[in-house]
């Protein structure tokens, strides 16, 4: 009987009890990042933070300066690692290394007025020694594969002529200046990332004269998101610490659509200057358990509203329930913006038809 008692009170203990779990901490290097010149640079300017210990990890310092009279710094993987476990062994068991995952490979940080230089076009990018020129440019000598390909370039990236960019190895001039007048010039995309890559293939009537691989360098002109102070975790992001600038980026940059940033809730800190970039933000609670909305019903064209009451707290593109006011059925509703729901799921079976019935039943 004493057996029985302790495997049951043993049993009470692992189902009762709750469990922690704990979460998985991860730092992921950032591409590129701009702070002031001469500041310090911590694991929170260099990399997104996810998990409990962010908070701890934000300020360590990574490096001593950041870039300075047109010098660069560029943080690796291994120098974030050894700062997190040199911070580790400072402050002890507050900081568990076990539990973090690493990610990305290296952080290019420049002071504020290199960062703009850089993002010039009429500089050179990447450190490759290319030199951009514009798609008017490229196409200014005539019908040449040149300008094919720089049709080509606008038509894969999706945008007008004159918010690209190119870069062209100089040991494909003799190539790339082929005229095409009088030609067939067929241009196939071989690979893409920073530099994109093209098979080039030059008909004469029926006679194949050129075949050439060829790499361009591409800057896309795109309106992004920057960051006009330091926005730190759960901060709601808006027009007091974000502006909207137009920025040269590469094909391979991932820049959030500022109309999407704003009124979005920042998952990491984004430091001073730096584009926010999808991963940095998520959509903002837009209903919260209890709050009254207006609910949209569709059916074979009619659209029916009602109230409703969230049983659950969503952000908007979310679905949950809800309950109607009127016939105290559940629905499965998707968030939308400005305190509206859509109903995307029956109100039950009969019961929207059949409340309002009885209620005027009783009201007889």
């Amino acid at each position: 009987m004493n057996v029985q008692l302790s495997v049951c009170i043993a049993l009470a203990y692992l189902f009762l009890i709750p469990v922690r779990v704990l979460a998985q901490e991860s730092v992921l290097l950032r591409s590129t990042v701009r702070l002031a010149a001469g500041a310090r640079v911590t694991i929170g300017d260099v990399a997104v933070l996810k998990g409990e210990q962010a908070a701890l990890l934000e300020d360590v310092v990574v490096a001593g300066k950041a870039g300075v009279g047109g010098s660069e710094v560029v943080v690796d993987l291994a120098a974030v690692r050894a700062a997190v476990e040199r911070a580790a062994a400072e402050k002890g068991s507050k900081i568990n290394v076990g539990r973090i995952t690493f990610g990305g490979s290296v952080c290019r940080v420049m002071g504020a007025l290199e960062f703009e230089q850089a993002c010039t076009p009429e500089k050179r990018a990447g450190g490759g020694g290319e030199s951009f020129v514009d798609h008017a440019e490229a196409v200014g000598a005539g019908q040449t594969v040149r300008s094919a390909i720089a049709d080509k370039v606008a038509a894969t990236a999706g945008v007008s002529a004159s918010d690209v960019r190119l870069a062209f190895d100089a040991r494909d001039d003799n190539s790339l200046n082929e005229s095409t007048v009088g030609r067939t010039v067929a241009i196939t995309n071989t690979g893409g990332g920073e530099k994109l890559s093209f098979g080039v293939r030059l008909y004469e009537n029926d006679t194949l004269v050129t075949r050439v691989a060829v790499r361009v360098g591409v800057l896309v002109r795109r309106d992004v998101a920057v960051a006009r102070q330091i926005v730190a975790r759960g901060d709601v992001i808006g027009a007091e610490n974000i502006e909207v600038q137009e920025q040269w980026l590469s094909l391979a940059a991932r820049a959030a659509n500022p109309k999407s940033a704003m009124g979005a809730t920042a998952r990491s800190r984004i430091g001073v200057g730096e584009v926010v970039e999808p991963r940095d933000i998520e959509a903002s609670v837009a209903v919260k358990k209890g709050d009254i909305v207006s609910l949209h019903c569709l059916s074979g064209g009619v659209e029916v509203r009602t109230t409703a009451r969230a049983l659950a707290t969503g952000k908007e593109g979310e679905s949950i329930l809800f309950e109607t006011m009127e016939w105290k059925t559940n629905v499965l509703g998707k968030i939308s913006a400005g305190g509206h729901a859509v109903a995307i799921a029956p109100m039950g079976k009969g019961e929207a038809k059949t409340r309002p019935k009885r209620q005027m039943a009783n009201s007889k």
